[in-house]
C-alpha cells in the first residue's frame, strides 16, 4: 500500500507580492495566526500595515475560514473586503493596505506527512541564535567550520533554527571583529615604530575607543536594534552570502523537508537532541483474535498500512506544534559507492530521496539502513523540540515495534540575557560598556596581530584542509561522510528554562504515546490478531514513564516493566540519564 494518504485539512499559502513574495508555507494545524508581531504569530509578515496579529486562518466543520483578529484588519478574498470568510482552492488573499497578497492552495492529496507553519527564520531560536554569533566566539567558529566551509559531509539538520540567517550573523561578527583587530593592530604599529613614551597613554585610550566601540555595536547597534522580541529582523545585518553558498546551506542545514539522514558515531538521530528513553515490544500477529468461542484467521498486512493508520489518527488529535516525517538513517561510513546517498565520493551526501525508495526500506529494511516515523512536537516558540522515532517491522510471524524519544532543549542560558538589553544607551550602560572594554583590550591588542595573521592564511589553511579531506576520500574506502552535530545542538543547554516546560514535556509524550499503542491495537484488532497481552501491558508503557524520578543512572539504559510473557510478547522499557539529574528532578532556572 503505497505511504500516503489524504489529509482534507491540508493547506498551503504561497505569498504572490509582498515581503515574503516567493515564499509558501504549509499549513496543518487547526488555527494559524498571522502578523507583523515574531513572538505571537505562525506567520510573521514584516509590513506596517500589517497588525500585530492580523489574520487568523482556522480549520472548522470541513472548511478553512479565514477571519480578523481585530476589528481594523483589512482582509480582502479575491478582492471583496471580508470580515470572516469560506476559503477555497486558489482564493487570492490580500492582508494590509500595502498590496500584500497570497494564494490558498487546497490539494487533492497531500504526502502523509504533517509539517509546522512556521518560517524558520522567524523563530525565537533563531534569533538567540543569532545574538549567540555575536556573544559567543566558540558558537560562531563551530558555524562557519562546520556549516559554511565544509564541502564533504553531512551537515546535521537545525530544527526551529533558520541556519542562513544565524550563518549571516556569524560572518558579519568575524567581520566586525577583524576591523577591530586591523584598528588595533595599526595602533600597536604606531607605538612600536614611534618608540615614543609619550605616545604610550594617548594609545592606549585609543586601543581602549576602538574595543568600546565594536562593543557598542554589537550590543546595541546589532542586538538592541536588530534581534529584540519587539525589533527581530534577521535581514538587517548588513552582510550578504554569496547565492551559492546560501543555497548550499538552505539545501542542508535548513532542509526541513529532508528525508535522509547521514549519520557519523553511533547514534543515528543527529541533532535531535538527548535520549530520554523508549520502549519496544514483539507481538505475535499469526495468532488470531478470539470471538465466540472460536478463533478468527488473521488478515495479512504490510507494516505501511499500519504508518498510514497512526497518521490518520494522530491527524484528529489537532496537537499544536505536532509534524509526522519519514527519514531514512544510514551509517556515514557505508555509503561511498552508494549513489542513492552519495552522488560522487567528492560530493555531500544527498538529503533528500525518491519516497519509493523509503516505502521499499519500509517494507524490507536491512539491517544497516532504517527507516523511522518520526513525530515531532515544537513547542515554547521553538525552545522545546520533543522527537518520538517510531518503527514497525515484520520478521516471520513476529511484528516488532520500537519508539525512541528525544529531547531538544531550550538554548544555553547566556544567550538568553539579550532580552534585558535597553534599546536606549543610558548613562550607566555606557559606563559598564566602558568598564568591560577596559577589562578585555588588553587582551583584544596582544591577541590582534595574531589574529590577522591567521585571518591572511584562513584561505590556504581552508585549502590545505580541503585537500587533506580529498586525500582521505581517495584512499579511505570507510570515510565517514556522516553528522554528528548540528548548530542547534552546539548551543543547547542541558535544563529547562521553566518548570512549565517539563510538564509539557511529559504531556505530549503521554497524549501522542496514548495514541500510538491505541492506534496499532486498533488497527491489528481490525487484523483479527489477538491483542490481548499488548492491551495487558499498555499500562506499562504509559505509567511507567520515559524519565526516572529521582537519583541519578549511570547505566546506558534500564528495563523497566514485566518481561517476555511465554514467547509472544516482550516488553523493554528503557530510560537514560537525560539532561542529568537537573532534568530527572528540578531542571535549573
Amino acid at each position: 500500500m503505497e505511504n500516503t494518504t489524504k489529509l482534507s485539512k491540508w493547506a498551503a499559502i504561497q505569498f504572490l507580492y509582498g515581503p515574503l513574495a516567493g515564499s509558501t508555507f504549509q499549513i496543518s494545524k487547526p488555527v494559524t495566526v498571522i502578523g507583523q508581531d515574531p513572538g505571537s504569530n505562525d506567520i510573521v509578515v514584516p509590513d506596517l500595515s500589517i497588525l500585530r496579529q492580523h489574520a487568523r486562518l482556522s480549520w472548522n466543520n470541513g472548511q478553512w475560514y479565514i477571519e480578523k483578529v481585530y476589528q481594523t484588519s483589512v482582509i480582502t478574498v479575491n478582492q471583496r473586503d471580508i470580515e470572516r470568510a469560506i476559503l477555497k482552492d486558489n482564493d487570492v488573499v490580500g492582508l494590509g493596505s500595502a498590496g500584500i497578497f497570497f494564494r490558498f492552495l487546497t490539494p487533492a492529496g497531500a504526502p502523509n506527512t504533517l509539517r509546522p507553519s512556521t518560517d524558520l527564520k522567524y523563530t525565537e531560536t533563531t534569533r538567540y541564535l543569532c545574538a549567540a554569533a555575536h556573544l559567543d566566539a566558540n558558537f560562531r567558529n563551530y558555524v562557519i567550520k562546520h556549516v559554511v566551509e565544509e564541502e564533504h559531509k553531512a551537515i546535521g539538520e537545525s530544527f526551529g533554527v533558520d541556519a542562513v540567517s544565524v550563518a549571516r550573523h556569524c560572518l558579519a561578527a568575524r567581520r566586525r571583529e577583524m576591523f577591530r583587530d586591523i584598528a588595533l593592530l595599526l595602533i600597536l604599529l604606531i607605538l612600536i615604530i614611534s618608540r615614543s613614551f609619550a605616545l604610550l597613554i594617548p594609545c592606549i585610550i585609543l586601543a581602549w575607543a576602538v574595543v568600546f566601540i565594536e562593543l557598542w555595536n554589537a550590543h546595541y547597534r546589532v542586538i538592541a536594534n536588530q534581534l529584540t522580541k519587539t525589533k527581530f529582523n534577521p535581514d538587517a545585518i548588513n552582510f550578504r552570502l554569496d547565492p551559492n553558498l546560501e543555497q548550499k546551506i538552505r539545501d542542508t542545514a535548513n532542509a526541513q523537508n529532508a528525508n535522509l539522514v547521514v549519520y557519523s558515531g553511533f547514534t543515528p538521530f543527529v541533532g535531535a537532541g538527548i535520549s530520554i528513553g523508549g520502549w519496544s515490544f514483539a507481538l505475535n500477529v499469526q495468532k488470531g483474535k478470539q470471538e465466540m468461542d472460536s478463533m478468527l484467521e488473521p488478515l495479512p498486512f504490510q507494516v505501511g498500512e499500519m504508518y498510514s493508520y497512526l497518521i490518520n489518527a494522530l491527524t484528529k488529535h489537532d496537537v499544536v506544534g505536532l509534524s509526522v516525517m519519514d527519514r531514512l538513517y544510514v551509517d556515514g561510513r557505508e555509503i561511498r559507492d552508494d549513489q542513492r546517498f552519495l552522488p560522487h565520493p567528492l560530493a555531500r551526501p544527498n538529503h533528500q530521496v525518491d519516497p519509493s525508495l523509503i516505502k521499499t526500506f519500509i517494507e524490507n529494511p536491512p539491517q544497516s539502513i532504517r527507516h523511522y516515523k518520526c513525530i515531532q512536537v515544537t513547542s515554547w516558540k521553538g525552545e522545546l523540540v520533543l522527537f518520538i522515532f517510531l518503527r514497525f517491522s515484520k520478521m516471520g510471524q513476529s511484528l516488532f515495534v520500537e519508539a525512541n524519544y528525544f529531547l531538544l532543549p531550550p538554548v544555553k542560558e547566556q544567550y538568553y540575557k539579550i532580552d534585558s538589553i535597553q534599546p536606549t544607551l543610558s548613562i550607566r550602560k555606557i559606563g559598564e560598556l566602558l568598564a568591560q572594554s577596559a577589562v578585555i583590550t588588553p587582551v583584544h591588542w596582544l591577541l590582534s596581530p595574531f589574529r590577522l595573521r591567521a585571518a591572511i592564511f584562513r584561505p590556504l589553511q581552508h585549502a590545505s584542509e580541503h585537500a587533506a579531506i580529498k586525500r582521505a576520500i581517495g584512499e579511505n574506502p570507510s570515510f565517514d561522510y556522516g553528522a554528528n552535530s548540528s548548530i542547534r545542538i552546539h548551543a543547547s543547554s542541558t535544563s529547562y528554562r521553566q518548570f512549565f516546560q517539563k510538564l509539557d514535556r511529559e504531556m505530549y509524550v503521554k497524549i501522542i504515546e496514548r495514541q500510538i499503542l491505541e492506534s496499532i491495537i486498533d488497527f491489528l484488532d481490525k487484523k483479527n490478531i489477538d491483542t490481548t497481552a499488548l492491551k495487558e501491558q499498555r499500562a506499562t508503557i504509559l505509567n511507567n514513564g520515559v524519565i526516572v524520578s529521582g537519583g541519578s543512572v549511570s547505566a546506558e539504559n534500564i528495563a523497566v516493566g514485566e518481561q517476555a510473557r511465554a514467547g509472544s510478547f516482550n516488553l523493554a522499557r528503557t530510560a537514560t540519564g537525560a539532561l542529568g539529574r537537573t532534568q530527572q528532578e528540578a531542571p535549573k532556572n
